[in-house]
């Protein structure tokens, strides 16, 4: 059911190193001084580019202590979410939510990643949405101060060494010395890892039971922690310790523009300091009698917050203030009139300020500039899907230099045929392909009078990158060769599409002619990824619409698997193999060397700031040198980047072969989001032919019971319906590798 995935990741991926929670390479693009230039380059192939978000997403992260928001989260997804997915679906976006009630498993609760989990989807929302990322619904109640998963090894020795009996007896038994992480640190065990019974097969009872004696233990740690931070480390030091508003100060306080990302919804409950101790007024604001509450002055952060931090950077007319009385039963709409006119008033509220934010980014994007002018260009879409993808295979790419250097030798002198490049599933065939459409960028470089490159007459050579299967118009040979004519168009500086040529035939042919008019203008360089990636419509596998000859001027790359179809032996009979001179265009891309794959392994464990054990660092090379394929060395680097000092690995802890290591990379994937919802999701995807949007696939999943059921594994919401995010999730990690 996933071959099609997995088949795509075996061909996607080479010599890279994948990012981590702690680094993550990003490729820095060349900013132009106005929108036509950087309409331009992006155009003309320049890889260089910074290319702008092109994202449908609208996506806000909602935040609040759960216990005192459960009526306004509830109105909110029944009555105004909907609402916004119907207003974004009009204008082509798609509107998700964050909220972090929805689908959090037991794997992260159990490994104490909520939190990062948190910080992760906000840092999503921040990259993904085009619009409004974060709401908060802030009001009397500071909220949970998260225990540190991990602790700097220097500062934990300082910690515990001002810790009772009792408390230091603890921390002993919860943390562990992780000597692989850099710098090192102290790492908070799995609950299940140090209470038997308490586990993913345990009823919700007995794991409320178990998870009872860790919170038991966590707080004599909080409290604990709290007083001994504040002997031993300076204020720098310990704030992280008592900060609770950590997703408000990634969401609001850093955020690139708080006016237009930002929106807080202020409740103010007029009377709630007159009202005596309750556990139910617990659920609404920290009690005053709480030792540890007092000790790390919460009122006093919490009115810090609210009167001086947001509104620093939060302007007025983005804060909207409701005022509520309390009742006997807290926030009461079923009950108090006063109540249900106030969620009435926040749902209309939040309605209204989302569409009009929503709108305000659209139209600003269509009148400022080169983000506006690319995002209803359906063909700049693509040039840019298919750069970003380049640049995010050069920024990751390591080694392999022997192998790049006979590649650019292609580059070096005239082309009379193309290059065929052919190697086996996850071989680095993509990635060099990335690297190549930049070396021809290297070698001709547009340089002013005065040496310098402003952008103004774009890149000093033409390049019609394709990487084949990862977009709907690279997927079909009839759509591929419209494409690079509409691409070569702009190149020539026509603003509009050729007209519609049914005869494939005759749309090759068009190919040629254009980029021998392109030609003679600037050098040319095709590069076009993974032809078996293609559909087999218009007989597109005999490989027929390819030039047989090169105009002047021009470089074409294309890159296969070996047996899939007949390509490469069409290939072979089309560009005359059996000769001498037809065997020279015809590059195997071959396995790793054995020093270049250890030289790669370390340099990916460095980018993530992690090391090895002497015995892994062995399983580890061991392995590789077994396969000696970069998508296995990869794959094996991401597993073992997550092993502890403390972990017990054998041999048996990375599979032996690539398609057995995928099997391995799915079974974590089903582990951490669901066996049901990622076999479902995949299995829908795989048997539809030409994909499901997100929106669809959603839909399709909101009918299976099954999922639903295993999805709401903590709490079940007021409407039977997939979490959009569960979805996202599942695709977010899997995007390295697709």
């Amino acid at each position: 059911m996933f071959c099609r995935y997995k088949k795509r990741i075996e061909e996607s991926n080479g010599d890279e190193s994948e990012t981590s929670s702690k680094r993550k390479l990003q490729f820095k693009g060349k900013l132009f001084k106005n929108e036509l230039v950087l309409y331009k380059n992006i155009m003309h192939g320049n890889l260089y580019a910074h290319c702008p978000n092109l994202s449908n997403v609208i996506r806000i992260f909602t935040s609040s202590t759960f216990t005192d928001t459960k009526h306004e989260r509830n109105r909110l997804m029944v009555d105004v979410y909907p609402k916004l997915k119907a207003f974004c679906r009009q204008l082509g976006l798609e509107f998700q939510v964050v909220d972090m009630r929805w689908g959090v498993r037991f794997e992260t609760v159990d490994d104490h990643k909520t939190t990062e989990l948190c910080l992760a989807e906000i840092d999503n929302c921040n990259q993904l949405s085009r619009g409004p990322t974060f709401v908060t619904f802030l009001s009397h109640k500071y909220g949970y101060r998260p225990f540190p998963r991990e602790i700097a090894a220097d500062e934990f020795d300082k910690i515990v060494a001002k810790l009772d009996k009792t408390a230091k007896a603890l921390f002993n038994k919860w943390f562990k010395l992780d000597s692989n992480s850099v710098p090192l640190s102290y790492v908070l065990q799995s609950i299940s890892s140090v209470i038997e019974g308490y586990n993913e097969d345990a009823t919700p009872a007995e794991r409320r039971k178990f998870g009872k004696l860790f919170w038991q233990e966590c707080e004599i740690m909080q409290e604990s922690l709290l007083k001994a931070v504040k002997k031993v480390l300076p204020p720098s030091q310990m704030e992280k310790y008592f900060m609770s508003e950590t997703e408000i100060q990634e969401g609001i306080i850093k955020a690139k523009n708080p006016k237009v990302q930002c929106i807080w919804f202020y409740r103010d409950i007029v009377d709630i300091d007159n009202q005596p101790e309750t556990d139910l007024l617990k659920r609404f604001r920290e009690s005053a009698n709480d030792p540890s509450a007092v000790s790390s002055g919460i009122q006093d952060r919490l009115a810090r917050l609210k009167r001086e931090k947001i509104p620093s950077v939060l302007p007025a007319e983005n804060i909207s203030r409701f005022t509520v009385h309390w009742s006997h039963n807290g926030i009461d709409p079923d009950n108090v009139p006063e109540h249900q006119a106030y969620l009435d008033s926040l749902c209309a509220d939040f309605e209204t300020r989302m569409k009009m934010h929503i709108l305000e980014s659209v139209i600003g994007a269509a009148t400022a500039g080169g983000e506006g002018r690319i995002a209803g260009n359906s063909l700049a879409r693509e040039v840019i899907q298919h750069a970003r993808f380049a640049q995010s295979k050069s920024a990751t790419f390591y080694g392999r230099q022997p192998l790049l250097n006979l590649l650019t030798q292609y580059l070096a002198k005239p082309a009379s045929s193309p290059l065929i490049c052919y190697g086996v599933s996850g071989c680095g065939k993509t990635s060099l392909m990335a690297k190549l459409a930049f070396a021809m960028l290297d070698r001709h470089r547009p340089l002013a009078a005065d040496g310098t490159d402003d952008g103004s007459s774009g890149p000093g050579a033409f390049v019609l990158l394709r990487f084949l299967g990862t977009t709907q118009n690279s997927s079909s040979l009839r759509e591929l060769l419209n494409s690079l004519i509409n691409q070569s168009r702009r190149m020539l500086g026509v603003n509009k599409d050729g007209v519609n040529i049914q005869s494939v035939k005759t749309l090759a042919t068009a190919v040629v002619l254009m980029l021998k008019r392109l030609a003679s203008i600037k050098p040319v360089l095709v590069v076009l990824d993974s032809i078996d990636q293609l559909k087999p419509d218009d007989s597109a596998h005999s490989c027929f619409w390819l030039p047989q000859s090169l105009p002047e001027n021009v470089w074409f790359v294309v890159s296969t698997l070996p047996e899939e179809h007949g390509i490469l032996d069409s290939l072979k009979t089309i560009y005359k193999f059996d000769t001498d001179e037809g065997r020279q265009n015809f590059v195997e891309v071959t396995q790793l060397d054995p020093s270049d794959s250890k030289a790669i392994l370390r340099e990916q464990l460095r980018q993530r700031d992690r090391i090895l054990t002497d015995k892994q660092l062995r399983l580890l090379e061991t392995c590789v040198a077994r396969v000696a394929l970069p998508l296995y060395a990869r794959l094996c680097v991401d597993f073992a980047a997550k092993w502890s000092s403390f972990s017990v690995v054998d041999e048996e802890a990375l599979a032996p072969t690539v398609r057995e290591i995928i099997s391995q990379l799915f079974a974590g994937i089903e582990r951490k989001h669901g066996v049901l919802l990622v076999r479902r999701a995949l299995g829908y995807l795989t048997v539809s032919y030409a994909g499901l949007s997100e929106n669809e696939l959603e839909d399709i999943l909101a009918l299976d019971d099954d999922v639903l059921n295993d999805t709401f594994e903590y709490w079940m919401p007021p409407v039977r319906r997939l979490p959009p995010l569960a979805i996202n999730r599942v695709i977010f990690d899997l995007q390295d590798y697709l």
